[in-house]
């Protein structure tokens, strides 16, 4: 009699092991836009979510936090991986091409191959005076290797091309380079 309840409490508890299992592989990819536009502060959201928290894509909008301004600016998918060194790897890409790859270890946050482009008058979204400068052009961001955590090191690259305002009689008026060393 022993054994008989043993065993049907034991195949309760795996079959509620394998539904929890099942609930958390298949978490909805609308899961990352709730968390990231949490720490964002609402100013990175997510639309038009497929796939799954682990192995999914959306169209990311910058907002200007009050809900009052969207701006698409890129459609991103991402791969999530658990592992025991590394904590948490997510590869980010848009379109087939590298965006980023993002690794949680024990020294923290790694950050590298950030490649990618926004057009000028998608950043109005995330500073809101550059919407009365009139700016046009665009913005590449790179990034080899940035670490944040026990121990900050990296640069970020920005290039600034074809940059025009609408207030200058004359445009484009020019190129530019910006170097942020994070050490």
């Amino acid at each position: 009699m022993r054994k008989s309840r043993f065993k049907k409490v034991m195949y309760i508890m795996l079959l509620v092991i394998i539904f929890m299992a099942g609930i958390i592989i298949k978490a909805p990819a609308w899961l990352v836009g709730s968390l990231l536009s949490k720490y964002s502060q609402h100013h990175l959201v997510t639309r038009n979510e497929n796939g799954t928290f682990w192995n999914g894509g959306a169209l990311l909008v910058a907002s200007d936090g009050t809900d009052k301004k969207y701006v698409p600016l890129m459609r991103i998918n991402w791969k999530i991986k658990l592992g025991l060194s590394k904590f948490v790897t997510i590869n980010f890409d848009s379109y087939g091409q590298n965006v980023a790859l993002v690794v949680v270890d024990k020294n923290g946050l790694n950050i590298s191959n950030v490649n990618f482009s926004l057009a000028m008058e998608q950043l109005e979204a995330f500073a809101g005076n550059l919407g009365t400068l009139n700016l046009s052009g665009n913005v590449h961001v790179s990034a080899g290797n940035l670490s944040l955590g026990k121990k900050n090191s990296g640069t970020v690259n920005v290039s600034l091309n074809g940059i025009g305002s609408g207030m200058s009689p004359i445009n484009p008026i020019g190129n530019y380079e910006l170097n942020f060393d994070i050490s």
